[in-house]
């Protein structure tokens, strides 16, 4: 998956990571944040 940007790839992986803690933090029933 080539992106032109580097930048882009920080953010997309950056945005893979926080999803992933969102969905951990889902899936224990605790923390649930209301996204605005």
């Amino acid at each position: 998956m080539a992106t032109p940007h580097s930048g882009c790839a920080n953010d997309l992986r950056l945005a893979l990571k926080v999803m992933a803690q969102i969905l951990a933090h889902s899936r224990t029933g605790k923390g649930h944040l209301s996204l605005g």
